[in-house]
């Protein structure tokens, strides 16, 4: 229920770090909300030639115009680093410099729409940076469709897992699930940014955790919060699918309600 708030609250103001595949710079639908742009592979190429990462951005912050989609958060500045190459692959040391340059840049939240299967000590060690820069962390829970299979960093305890819904709020048959799964989110056919000026439906953990970044982006430009009250308020605020909470977590991430929430609680504050 995003749209029904955007008059309101439109996500300005927000830092989105999006730590992937980079971005289309010239996408018509992006580039007025693209921040800046950075590269950690040896190469150091910052453009997207893979799609994933453009996607992914667009589920976050694409314009509210008269063409293609619109982001959950559509004002929202999006920082984008580039630590994965044109098949997807990437190294944990190209992440864990990606989360330095996003807690350099100040960042609000950040976007990690991928997963490792082995537990690192040095990215663990970034994310407990991150966190203690009070950076919300939010991560695509796996799409291996097991049980017990969330991957990493969405299994750090630190990190919001997101798991995938299709539109008739049943979990998607590749959904990872566990314990560490937090929350569900739109996961099946999402329209969205693609490179080369394009659009394109895909499916995944990875389009289900943009929308709740995005929703994350238009919490924070409705008040700043800490990271672990905007964690609070994101899973509180989830509604009960009746699904098992190693499906579902808290349950279906619901943006409006997130937004009616952080204002009633100001509103108690300053009242």
């Amino acid at each position: 229920r995003a749209h029904e708030i955007w008059k309101a609250f439109d996500g300005e103001g927000a830092r989105v770090g999006v730590i992937d595949t980079g971005i289309d710079r010239s996408h018509p639908d992006l580039k007025d909300n693209i921040k800046d742009v950075y590269g950690v592979l040896d190469c150091k190429n910052i453009d997207d030639d893979n799609g994933h990462g453009t996607h992914v951005s667009g589920i976050i912050a694409a314009l509210n115009n008269d063409i293609g989609v619109v982001g959950v958060a559509p004002k929202a500045q999006i920082y984008s680093v580039k630590a994965f190459d044109n098949r997807g692959r990437g190294h944990v040391s190209n992440v864990v410099e990606a989360l330095q340059w996003c807690i350099d840049k100040k960042v609000h939240v950040v976007n990690m729409s991928f997963g490792f299967n082995m537990q690192s000590i040095a990215l663990e060690k970034a994310i407990k940076a991150a966190d203690r820069n009070n950076i919300v962390l939010v991560a695509a829970a796996g799409n291996s469709g097991k049980d017990n299979s969330v991957m990493y960093p969405a299994k750090y305890s630190e990190v919001i897992a997101v798991a995938a819904a299709d539109k008739n709020d049943n979990a998607a048959v590749f959904s990872s699930s566990g314990p560490e799964v937090n929350i569900i989110a739109p996961g099946v056919d999402i329209p969205s940014t693609y490179i080369k000026g394009s659009y394109r439906s895909m499916s995944g953990t990875s389009m289900a955790t943009p929308h709740v970044v995005g929703t994350i982006a238009l919490v924070s430009s409705v008040k700043k919060l800490s990271a672990q009250k905007v964690k609070e308020l994101i899973l509180s605020s989830a509604k009960d699918i009746g699904l098992p909470k190693k499906t579902q977590g808290q349950g279906q991430l619901d943006a409006y309600k997130a937004v009616a929430n952080i204002r009633r609680l100001y509103c108690e504050q300053i009242g």
